[in-house]
């Protein structure tokens, strides 16, 4: 029984990386720009768990660490701490410079290379991923 809830589970965690890849490709991201590492990234920065709808997706603030400690807890996947450049150079800067994620929106006036810095989905971004799997999406 436990092997089935644990297949049913690494299924569900294939399912919503590869629909996050997707999501990213249609949203005009290269290949490079919507790997496991930018789908991963995506992932946390909705705070959305394998189980969950993309209708649940939300908007935390979240640091690159905590998107680290997300990916491990929910995916099973770990990242080093010392990836915590690989993740902002190759998913995270891109997203913000695509207008996607807004840099520390509780206090843009925070250098880019404080500790504190935060990442958030913007908005707009945020209502166009919620409707992935829907009659509505058109990204």
């Amino acid at each position: 029984m436990a092997k089935t809830k644990q297949s049913v589970l690494a299924a569900a965690r294939k399912t919503k990386l590869g629909d996050a890849m997707e999501i990213l490709r249609s949203l005009g991201f290269t290949a490079r720009q919507s790997n496991e590492v930018a789908g991963y990234s995506l992932l946390a920065l909705l705070d959305l768990k394998a189980s969950q709808a993309w209708s649940e997706a939300a908007e935390p603030l979240r640091g690159i660490t905590p998107i680290i400690d997300f990916v491990a807890r929910e995916y099973g996947v770990r990242y080093a701490p010392n990836t915590r450049e690989t993740i902002r150079d190759e998913a995270v800067k891109y997203f913000v410079q695509a207008g996607m994620v807004l840099r520390n929106p509780d206090d843009p006036s925070r250098p880019t290379n404080s500790g504190k810095t935060v990442y958030q989905i913007e908005p707009h971004a945020l209502e166009t991923i919620r409707a992935f799997g829907t009659l509505e999406w058109n990204g």
